[in-house]
Parts: C-alpha cells; structure tokens; sequence
C-alpha cells in the first residue's frame, strides 16, 4: 500500500469516530451542557424618583436583562465579568389641560466583579406627550414605556465601553 492510500485508510476511519461525537452531542438537552459563565449580569436596580413605582423598576430591570443577553457574546472575550445595574432618577409627569406630559431619565452603571471597579456611567432621558390617559394602569403603561426608551438611549453607548475596556 502507497502512502496516499494508507492517508486515505486513516482519514476514512476517522468519520465514523466524528459522526459517534456528534451524535452524541446532540443527544443531550441544551441545558445538561456545560455553559459558559456569562460575561455580563444585570446588578442591582432601583429607584429614587417618587413617581416611580415598581413596575418602572421591572421596566428597568427587563430592559437591562435584554441589553446583557444582547451584549455577552460581544464581551466574551473580557477577563472579568461585567455588571451592568441603575436606577430610575427621574420620572415626572405634567398636566396641561387635556394633554399630558412625561419626561424620565435613568442612571446606569457598569461595574467589574470581582472587584467592584466602576468602569462606566451611562445616563439616558426621554420624553413623551400626548392625549391624557384614562385610568392610572393607562398611565403606569406610558411610564414603564418611557422608562424602557430612556434605559435604550443609555445603552446605545454600552458596544463602545465594551470595546473600550
């Protein structure tokens, strides 16, 4: 037997030995896997606006959550895992006649752990106006919206602090 032809025979029984691995692989349900840590979690959340309830907290916290699932594949490749936390610092709301007017910012932070080391401050503001709403859940709507879009502008600038560290 030549040479190509013995590489040929090796080459040959690797296939069934790749086929078995894959097969096993893909046997097992995705969350009996080993994963990999995450790279960015979302900290703590609150507020200091006296408007702001709860569910502007959830807003924040939901909002935050999608940014880190978003981000951690592009943070992968840092040392430290990123934490990423803030608060609601303001959400107002003006009465004018029939018209209502709301306006919010939010305060985040990104933060290494372990280790605590701030790495960035990101603040974002919205601003909404329109007809009043009818019931107070109308309105706690139009403010976890507002909270969600003031949240968005701060994280438009979170790819450039990841690329940065």
């Amino acid at each position: 037997m030549d040479r190509e032809a013995s590489v040929r025979a090796r080459a040959g029984s690797f296939v069934p030995v790749v086929g078995l691995a894959v097969a096993v692989l893909f046997s097992f349900p995705s969350d009996a896997l080993p994963r990999r840590p995450r790279t960015i979690e979302v900290g703590p959340v609150s507020t200091s606006a006296p408007a702001a309830g709860p569910s502007a907290v959830t807003a924040l916290r939901r909002t935050l959550e999608g940014a880190a699932q978003t981000m951690d594949s592009r943070a992968a490749s840092l040392p430290r895992t990123l934490v990423l936390g803030g608060a609601v610092t303001r959400l107002d709301h003006e009465r004018v006649g029939g018209r209502l007017r709301l306006s919010c910012e939010v305060s985040l932070f990104v933060s290494e752990r372990p280790g605590g080391q701030m790495r960035a401050l990101l603040t974002g503001r919205a601003v909404t106006e329109g007809q009043a709403p009818r019931s107070a859940a109308e309105l706690r709507g139009l403010q976890e919206g507002l909270v969600c879009t003031a949240a968005e502008s701060a994280l438009e600038r979170l790819p450039a602090v990841i690329a940065a560290i």
